[in-house]
């Protein structure tokens, strides 16, 4: 009788073992937790490949390849050639050469894109003032992107006080803390400037183009019409709701390449 207990055990415990397989496979685990996993976040936790864990603090999810013992290996499901925001550092949003500018003149909005890879709290914004005007000023600001357009819609999520642009060097300004999603944003400035420049992104540069889309002889790299940025009319020292506004597509560098702050 020992033994054949013994053996309906061990029988028993084999297709346990394959059921509970089969259920991982089927119903892989899923985990919600406000750090993202690690090596040892494995089979032995109760892990498969094909394993969901969403971190809460970035909202960025994971799936595991591979759930071996110590070893674990997950993959990032959204943005995985990035590697996370630090706290108190400086970003540009996107990759782009950058140019000394051009003169972005008066009362005019100029906006480029923002590329946002993981939730992320913003408490400055700022740029490079390379040619100085004395007596004048301008503002940068925020916005969000429409999800059909892909243009900046609504009001301005965050915007600065006003800097002076009577002094090179590099300007930032403090705005009230915002924390926003990954995606696609947009950065805004406005001036009462004649002649002051701001550093800006190379004025064909593709990369620009790559997020505005446009006609052929738009994002053909090195093409006079290349896009480098938005402009829509606005009056220095407000923002408005661009959710009706019109935009025109420049190709120059007359605007102002505009970084933020992680705070």
């Amino acid at each position: 009788m020992t033994y054949i207990a013994t053996y309906l055990s061990a029988l028993l415990g084999e297709e346990l073992a394959e059921v509970k397989a089969a259920i991982s496979l089927m119903f892989p685990k899923v985990n919600v937790a406000p750090t993202p996993p690690t090596h040892s976040d494995d089979s032995g936790q109760g892990y498969a490949a094909n394993s969901k864990w969403l971190n809460l603090s970035t909202g960025i999810e994971y799936i595991c390849r591979d759930a071996t013992v110590g070893s674990a290996s997950w993959v990032r499901q959204d943005n995985a050639d990035f590697f996370g925001y630090v706290p108190g550092r400086y970003y540009h949003g996107m990759v782009a050469i950058v140019l000394a500018g051009s003169t972005p003149g008066a009362n005019s909005i100029r906006m480029h894109p923002l590329v946002i890879k993981e939730r992320v709290t913003i408490s400055e914004l700022g740029s490079r003032v390379t040619t100085a005007e004395v007596g004048k000023s301008f503002q940068l600001a925020l916005y969000a992107s429409d999800p059909s357009t892909k243009l900046p819609t609504g009001n301005a999520l965050a915007s600065t006080a006003t800097m002076s642009a009577g002094a090179v060097g590099v300007m930032t300004g403090a705005v009230t803390p915002v924390t926003i999603e990954p995606g696609l944003y947009w950065t805004a400035l406005c001036a009462d400037v004649t002649t002051a420049i701001f550093q800006s992104f190379g004025s064909n540069s593709t990369n620009i183009a790559a997020f505005l889309g446009g006609a052929s002889t738009q994002v053909a790299s090195g093409a006079s019409s290349s896009i480098a940025y938005l402009s829509t009319a606005g009056t220095f020292g407000t923002w408005p709701d661009l959710s009706a506004a019109s935009f025109s597509y420049g190709n120059s560098s007359a605007y102002a390449a505009i970084f933020f702050r992680v705070g």
